[in-house]
């Protein structure tokens, strides 16, 4: 499968050490944190960069190894329910659409931080409706219905939009 750029072709090429992988948006996929076979997968499928979406203070150092060893560049964003701001929305939605940055892999643990992130790029930048943005934000693995990490941020990001207005 070529880089993200086939966003409406289904494919047996997806990659099995990648969970929740999926395509975004031209040239940008997203997923959870990939194994070791992920890893090289991106590489040969010509993927650029990785953009490491993480809990604030969370130690990153490893990831970075892995991905920068394999040839990928490496960037980390924090961001946590508590500290979802307008400067890290932005940042986001800034590496996002970066020339640079393409083709692009977006990752997190649990899919709940970049779901969340996801989910604001698709209403802010996309001009998505509420429920079209919760449908592609949930098809890379946001469940706004679920409790934990999850339910946590979208308050998170439903707090943020009542003071961004989309």
């Amino acid at each position: 499968m070529p880089p993200a750029k086939d966003a409406g072709t289904a494919s047996p090429a997806l990659p099995v050490d990648i969970p929740q992988f999926a395509v975004a948006k031209q040239d940008v996929a997203s997923g959870q944190e990939p194994f070791a076979d992920g890893v090289n997968w991106l590489k040969t499928h010509g993927y650029r960069t990785v953009l490491h979406i993480h809990a604030p203070g969370e130690d990153n150092s490893a990831a970075r190894r892995s991905f920068e060893q394999s040839g990928l560049r490496y960037l980390s964003l924090e961001v946590s329910a508590q500290t979802l701001s307008k400067e890290t929305v932005d940042q986001f939605n800034r590496l996002v659409v970066d020339p640079n940055n393409l083709p692009l892999f977006v990752y997190d643990k649990d899919s709940s931080l970049a779901g969340g992130l996801w989910y604001l790029h698709f209403r802010l930048v996309g001009k998505e409706t509420d429920e079209k943005a919760r449908e592609d934000a949930a098809r890379l693995g946001f469940q706004q219905d679920a409790n934990g990490p999850h339910k946590t941020m979208w308050i998170a990001v439903q707090n943020y939009l009542s003071n961004v207005k989309p």
